[in-house]
């Protein structure tokens, strides 16, 4: 009797569905509004990873800084209490010096570049270095939307017309030297006071990309746009390795593979917009000057890095020219 119930439960198991891993869902965090290029690039990772593990890996993400600013949420992944974030990779400076040297105005030059430093020998370097410093990994650094410009009250034809200007930032290191470098004043203020700041004189010049100048209507107090792409700023991925460790290794993979197909969907996007915003800009009173950024990047490259890199601003030698020079435009 017994081994006829065994066999009836062998024959039972034969035919009943492979049960599935256990999902691991993971909270992914970021500080963008739902319809921002950011946002929509993490939510297309969420919607790749799950169709490639077959439900397997769930990301949640909540954007809009449900779960805190920047240095909150990267804080968080350190301590456990949240597994992704999807933001400007400039704030990992905060925790690892070499991440600073992102934050530096003309250290890349396109999406390409960008890409060609993301598969480089360097960023892993940087990457171990971060992963030990925080227990946080950089899964990606990619442009997902056009360079940052600068938008003003008054012309700016030329570096020599940003000098002593207040020029709005986020807290970020590498902005403000870089500001320094070029003779203006760099002005931290929150993002969601900046429309108001710019309206009242409280700042001069707002840096955003196109989009977010048009988005956030800074229009409405400047007219003139310098767009020589001096800052190419890199959206990074971050997961913290308590987090990456939860995940197989094919699920890892398909974690990877996911990310660079919605890193590639956005630029394409942005990259198509990119006119349409210029065009935008321009039916809203606008002037564009997107003249020559040599004056600019001098000012960067013989002023301010030989200062920084005899400071000990990175650790890892001649970390800014070895950036610079994997640029594929100059090789």
């Amino acid at each position: 009797m017994k081994h006829a119930i065994l066999s009836a439960v062998t024959a039972a198991a034969l035919v009943l569905p492979a049960v599935a891993s256990a999902e691991i869902t993971l909270r992914l965090g970021e500080t963008t509004a739902p319809n921002h290029p950011q946002t929509q690039r993490d939510v297309r990772v969420a919607e790749l990873v799950s169709e490639k593990t077959g439900g397997e890996v769930v990301i949640e993400t909540f954007p809009a800084g449900q779960l805190g600013n920047a240095p909150a949420q990267m804080e968080s992944m350190m301590t456990g209490g949240q597994d992704m974030f999807g933001g400007t990779a400039v704030f990992a400076g905060g925790y690892e010096d070499n991440w600073r040297v992102l934050s530096l105005y003309f250290l890349f030059s396109s999406p390409e570049h960008i890409a060609a430093f993301e598969k480089s020998d360097i960023f892993d370097e940087m990457n171990e270095d971060l992963i030990e410093a925080t227990g946080v990994r950089a899964l990606s650094v990619a442009a997902v939307r056009g360079p940052s410009a600068f938008i003003s009250k008054t012309e700016i034809a030329g570096v020599e017309d940003i000098k002593g200007k207040k020029v709005r930032i986020p807290g970020v290191e590498g902005y403000a030297l870089s500001l320094e470098a070029l003779g203006a004043v760099p002005t931290p203020v929150a993002w969601t006071e900046t429309y108001m700041a710019f309206s009242q004189g409280v700042i001069d010049v707002v840096q955003s990309s196109l989009s977010g100048i048009k988005s956030e209507r800074f229009t409405d107090s400047g007219s003139y746009v310098v767009n020589i792409g001096h800052n190419w700023e890199p959206t990074g991925l971050f997961i913290a390795e308590s987090a990456w460790e939860k995940l197989s290794e094919e699920q890892q993979t398909a974690l990877m593979d996911s990310i660079v197909q919605a890193n590639d969907e956005a630029w394409a996007k942005a990259a198509e917009g990119e006119e349409a915003l210029k065009d935008d800009l321009r039916a809203a009173g606008a002037e564009i000057y997107e003249g020559d950024q040599g004056p600019w990047r001098e000012s960067i490259l013989e002023n301010l890095v030989p200062t920084l890199a005899a400071e000990g601003f990175w650790t890892i030698p001649d970390l800014f020219p070895r950036i610079v020079a994997l640029d594929p435009a100059a090789n």
